[in-house]
């Protein structure tokens, strides 16, 4: 199984220094304190995010691995930060690796092939499974890539640009296999006389009837005369055919708030979901023709959509989670307790599962109903660690095992989800 997490807010750029090769030995952690509020939540076991536990520190889950393994990052904003392997059943730290990189960077950590691939504005480190180095590729001036990718099969994707970000003239979308480096460009979309400069985001693979692999690829282009929060952008959206390297479609302008959501659609069959500023927009990957388009009251750009059933469920940045008929866009239920969320929330077994912003809780939805099956607290939230939250904690889920992975700035946590 492959899970990522992903940083969706592109306001966040960090400044990281070039890390080490190898991994670091691992330094002894203390224990997590026990839990002292009663909470729903089932916690298997905690391990410290760093070994100083007074201090607080972003850390997310990222992905778990085929063998139950999960992966995590500690802040990049230190020279300490690292990404590092848990055993998934009892905590224990297996390696940790220096991920601090210079340049103006935000990160992104993806499983691909038996190893994991960090990702950022201007490097790319294949580490294998035991998180040794495999190779380290910069990605030299004046061009450079964004920092999100998407890995499909034994190959990531990304997006390379031209020149500094968003002055450039054309973006290219590429690939590599992990296990040598080999950039492939596939297709180039060059910035047109219309006021915008082309900015593309990594693919999303959609496979048509005739059993061609089509890319399908989001251009959030920016307004040449401001920046990427200077009025509106343009939303368009391709769909590249690999076998015969054309367009099927092409659709332009497609969201009314001139934005697209930088987190990967959801497609289902024929049909791709896909959000812009405040609209949930329903496609017909066949033709690019849109099936409906559903208007919120506020935000939903940061936010991914994932569909269970029937049922395609959308988070608001501010406050809000919805659940729409995912045929008609008919609006099912709504969740006024899930607050700001901007991290990727993820659904399974019926269960919508998120982190927040706002009151920095985990929330689990009945995706069927939309009502609160609970929304927690960080347990450790006590006069040791008042800080303790989950804002801006991304979740990992072992389907098979039935864990929920999250972390609270100075715990990583596995949560028993119940049994069905």
């Amino acid at each position: 199984m492959r899970m990522s997490a992903i940083l969706l807010f592109t306001n966040i750029i960090l400044s990281l220094l070039l890390g080490g090769c190898k991994p670091e030995p691992l330094p002894p952690l203390p224990p997590p304190p026990p839990p002292t509020n009663e909470s729903p939540l089932k916690i298997l076991w905690q391990t410290p995010l760093t070994a100083d536990t007074m201090n607080e520190i972003t850390g997310s889950p990222c992905f778990v691995d085929d063998n139950g393994y999960v992966v995590f990052y500690t802040s990049w904003t230190l020279p300490s930060a690292q990404v590092a392997k848990a055993d998934g059943q009892t905590g224990n730290v297996i390696w940790r690796y220096n991920a601090y990189a210079d340049g103006f960077s935000e990160q992104q950590i993806m499983s691909v092939g038996d190893g994991v691939v960090i990702h950022n504005w201007r490097y790319v480190d294949i580490l294998n499974s035991n998180g040794v180095l495999l190779w380290k590729n910069k990605i030299e001036e004046p061009g450079g890539a964004l920092p999100r990718t998407n890995v499909i099969g034994d190959h990531f994707y990304s997006s390379h640009f031209s020149g500094p970000l968003p002055y450039c003239t054309s973006m290219s979308i590429v690939r590599s296999h992990y296990s040598q480096l080999s950039w492939d460009t596939l297709v180039t979309i060059h910035t047109e006389n219309d006021g915008f400069f082309v900015t593309l985001e990594p693919p999303t693979l959609w496979m048509n009837p005739q059993g061609d692999s089509v890319l399908i690829i989001r251009d959030g282009g920016v307004r040449k005369t401001g920046s990427f929060n200077n009025g509106k952008n343009r939303a368009s959206l391709y769909a590249f055919n690999l076998k015969t390297r054309t367009f099927d479609w092409v659709k332009k302008n497609m969201d009314v708030g001139g934005a697209i959501a930088v987190a990967q659609p959801c497609i289902v069959g024929s049909m791709i979901y896909i959000n812009g500023v405040s609209t949930l927009y329903c496609i017909d990957l066949n033709t690019g023709n849109t099936i409906w388009q559903k208007e919120f009251p506020v935000s939903i750009l940061p936010g991914n959509v994932t569909v269970h059933k029937d049922i395609a469920m959308i988070p608001s940045s501010q406050e809000g989670l919805w659940g729409v008929d995912r045929f008609t866009g008919q609006i099912l239920w709504t969740n006024n307790d899930v607050d700001g969320t901007v991290l990727e929330s993820k659904c399974f077994d019926g269960v919508f599962y998120c982190t927040s912003t706002g009151y920095a809780r985990l929330y689990a939805v009945n995706a069927e109903t939309g009502a609160t099956i609970w929304k927690e607290r960080s347990p450790n939230r006590n006069s040791r660690h008042p800080n303790a939250s989950f804002a801006f904690a991304g979740i990992a889920i072992d389907t098979v095992n039935r864990k929920l992975y999250t972390a609270d700035k100075y715990y990583l946590m596995c949560i028993a989800l119940p049994e069905k």
